[in-house]
C-alpha cells in the first residue's frame, strides 16, 4: 500500500468551525489506510514523504500517528518529504518518531542506501530519496542508477518531489526529478509523493510507473479529488498491478454559477444535489441579475444548503434586475430618474453603476 502527503498536523485556520475535525480525519484516513493494506495482506506500507505536516508538530500527534502505524501487519516504510525533511541523527521530529518505534516493523528511510527485504523467497530492495531540506533544487534520485541490481530481486524506488510533466515547479525548488534520470534508474517503478494529485489515471498500462498517491484526505478547496492511497501488486518490470484506494471521506468543491433567473436557481439547486453532501464543504461562487423575489428564493436554497452541507462558503455578486418596467413602475416616464436610468439600462455591462444610481434614487425619494 503506497500513501503520501498526509500532512498530519495540518492547521486548517480557514476552516475555523471545523477544524478540529478536518484535522482529525487526516488521521482517521490513515486508519482507514493501514486497515485495507492489513485486509489485503500487503507486505508493506511505504509512506512516501510529508507524513508531517511540518518538523514542529505537537509529540503527541508524533507518538498517535506512530501507535496508528504499528497496526499496519506488513512492513512499515517512512520516508521524510519536504515538509518533514530530515536534517540529520539530531533532527527532533525523527528523534521523537524513532524513540516511538524503536523494535518494531517501522522503518525510517534516512540514509541514502537500498534497503532489502525478503518476501516469499525473493528479496524485494527498496532505494529511498528522503528530503534534506523543505526546499532543494537537485534531484535526489542519481545515486539509484549507480547501484548494482540482482535481476532476481524486485527493486523499487521511493522519492519526494516534483516530477516532470506531472506537477509545477518553474523555479526548481522541489527536487525535480526528469523522466530519464527516472527511467535510467533500473528500478520496477517508482512511488512518489509531493504532488497532491494522484498519479496516472486508474487503468494506466504505460511503461512510466511512477506512481502519486495524493493527498489521502483532501486539505482545501482546490483539491477537488476525495483522497487516495495505491494498492501495489508488483512482479517486476512490466508486471505492476495498481489500483486505488479511496482512503478519504471529506471533500471539498467548488461551484460557480451565473444566475439570470429562476431557470438557473432550480439548475443550481439540481447541480449541488449529490449523496455525500454531509461530508462536503462547499465554495459557492455566484454572480448575476435576479428580481427580489428571484433573491428571495436564491436565500431559501442557501440555508437548504446549509442544512445538508457540512459547511457552505459563499460569495455572491448577485445584482437586482433593473429594467424597463421596474423602472417606469418607479419614476414616471421624462423624469430624469427615469431617464438616466434608462440610459444605464442600455449597457449590460454596466450593471453595478444601474443599480447603485437606482438605489441613490430611491432613497432620495423616500
Amino acid at each position: 500500500m503506497h500513501t503520501a502527503d498526509n500532512h498530519l498536523g495540518l492547521e486548517f485556520r480557514n476552516q475555523p468551525l471545523h477544524r478540529d475535525r478536518l484535522k482529525q480525519e487526516r488521521m482517521d484516513a490513515l486508519a482507514r489506510i493501514v486497515e485495507e493494506a492489513n485486509a489485503r495482506g500487503c507486505h508493506f506500507l511505504v509512506v512516501a514523504g510529508d507524513l508531517f505536516d511540518h518538523v514542529h508538530v505537537p509529540v503527541k500527534l508524533v507518538r498517535d500517528a506512530c501507535d496508528l502505524l504499528k497496526r499496519c501487519t506488513g512492513e512499515v516504510l517512512i520516508l521524510p518529504g519536504n515538509h518533514d525533511y530530515y536534517e540529520g541523527p539530531e533532527s527532533r521530529l525523527w528523534r521523537l518518531v524513532a524513540d516511538a518505534t524503536i523494535g518494531t516493523h517501522i522503518h525510517l528511510l534516512t540514509e541514502y542506501a537500498p534497503v532489502t527485504f525478503p518476501v516469499e523467497e525473493r528479496e524485494v530492495v527498496f532505494y529511498p530519496c528522503h528530503c534534506p531540506s523543505k526546499h532543494g533544487e537537485s534531484s535526489l534520485t542519481g545515486w539509484v542508477a549507480l547501484e548494482g541490481k540482482s535481476p532476481e530481486a524486485l527493486h523499487i524506488g521511493i522519492a519526494h518531489g516534483n516530477v516532470e510533466g506531472l506537477g509545477w515547479d518553474d523555479e526548481g525548488n522541489y527536487f525535480h526529478m526528469g523522466l530519464q534520470d527516472l527511467r535510467s534508474a533500473g528500478v520496477a517503478c517508482w512511488l512518489l509523493g509531493h504532488i497532491h494529485t494522484p498519479s496516472p489515471v486508474p487503468g494506466y498500462t504505460g511503461p512510466d510507473m511512477f506512481l502519486m498517491p495524493g493527498s489521502h484526505t483532501p486539505e482545501h478547496v482546490k483539491r477537488t479529488t476525495e483522497g487516495y492511497a495505491w494498492y501495489i501488486e508488483a512482479e517486476g518490470p512490466g508486471a505492476i498491478r495498481c489500483e486505488r484506494f479511496r482512503s478519504g471521506r471529506f471533500r471539498f468543491r467548488r461551484h460557480e454559477k451565473s444566475l439570470q433567473g429562476p431557470a438557473d436557481i432550480e439548475t443550481l439547486r439540481r447541480e449541488l444535489q449529490h449523496a455525500e453532501v454531509a461530508q462536503t464543504l462547499l465554495d459557492l461562487r455566484l454572480q448575476g441579475r435576479l428580481t427580489e423575489e428571484e433573491m428571495s428564493d436564491l436565500m431559501q436554497l442557501e440555508q437548504s444548503l446549509r442544512d445538508q452541507y457540512l459547511d457552505v462558503a459563499l460569495q455572491a455578486d448577485i445584482l437586482k434586475r433593473i429594467d424597463a418596467g421596474k423602472i417606469s413602475a418607479a419614476f414616471p416616464d421624462g423624469s430624469y430618474p427615469n431617464r438616466l436610468l434608462t440610459a444605464l439600462s442600455m449597457d449590460p455591462s454596466d450593471g453595478h453603476a444601474l443599480q447603485l444610481a437606482y438605489d441613490l434614487i430611491t432613497i432620495k425619494e423616500s
